[in-house]
């Protein structure tokens, strides 16, 4: 075998074996589970350690996103994978119009009986780690209760 054919076969070794470790430690993305599908309503927000009282505000999952709707109005629809294995469950918004078109929300979120809280990050930057609008990295928490179809 020539050089070269033995540098090619090394180097695509190395790239398969490169991938499949990096691959090894992607958390696995799901759809949005059915118990979380289905239309939430605004219960409260907390921005910067302060809270906020909407009236006017839900949201509606389906298998693959969720819009937000304010006074009946979609102002946001992204698209939303899950990963259920990770402590607290993590979930990844793509926003798809607007003006954070195409940017990614990283959250995470816990789910008690019909009631949903979700922790939002910043756009385009990491997770929030706890349920707390007042620390660093996470811009709100908002709690949603599951409304009766």
């Amino acid at each position: 075998m020539n050089r070269f054919a033995e540098w090619l076969l090394i180097t695509a070794a190395m790239v398969v074996v490169t991938a499949t470790l990096l691959s090894a430690h992607e958390p696995k993305q799901e759809a949005i589970p059915a118990a979380l599908q289905g239309k939430w309503a605004l219960v409260s927000t907390g921005e910067g350690g302060k809270s906020k009282n909407y009236t006017d505000r839900s949201i509606v999952f389906d298998e693959k996103e969720y819009r937000f709707i304010v006074k009946d109005l979609v102002v946001r629809r992204a698209a939303v994978s899950v990963n259920l294995s990770a402590k607290p469950t993590e979930m990844d918004q793509l926003h798809h119009f607007g003006p954070n078109k195409g940017q990614v929300m990283k959250c995470i979120f816990k789910l008690e009986n019909d009631t949903l809280t979700i922790a939002s990050g910043f756009y385009q930057e990491g997770r929030p780690t706890a349920f707390d609008s007042s620390k660093p990295g996470c811009s709100s928490v908002t709690v949603w209760k599951r409304q009766k179809e």
